[in-house]
């Protein structure tokens, strides 16, 4: 089976390493990091993921807008995109039309989202 590929988009460094570390323990993704909103796209094309983690606010962009740009290229439109953020409760959270997991996670909150996200295959619609 092939490794599926995670691009995790978060300004937080420290964040986008621990999350690496967990999910490409499991030996079932591939992930790669990026720092920057404002290249997100340019990843995306470049690595084909097939889910893309966003943190909702990145380097003083909304996330929103990012995911948007993201589902304009044809190429992406099916990819699932789920939020990744601060400043939210779990039932908060789960109330999000996107999928989001707020911060802070532990590692197995990251993989249950993940996994589920990937076998249920939600896709972000409306962003």
């Amino acid at each position: 089976m092939n490794a599926l590929r995670i691009l995790h988009v978060d300004d937080e460094v420290a964040l986008t390493t621990i999350f690496q570390i967990i999910l490409e323990g499991t030996g079932r993704y591939v992930v790669r990091e990026e720092s920057c909103g404002a290249h997100a796209v340019e990843a995306a094309l470049e690595f084909r993921p097939d889910l893309i983690l966003l943190d909702k606010e990145i380097d003083g962009t909304d996330g929103g807008y990012v995911a948007s740009r993201l589902q304009r290229e044809p190429s992406l439109r099916g990819v699932p995109i789920a939020f990744v953020t601060g400043g939210l409760t779990r039932a908060e959270a789960a109330a999000e039309r996107v999928p989001t997991l707020p911060k802070p996670v532990s590692p197995s909150e990251l993989l249950g989202f993940v996994d589920d996200l990937l076998n249920f295959n939600v896709v972000c619609t409306g962003c």
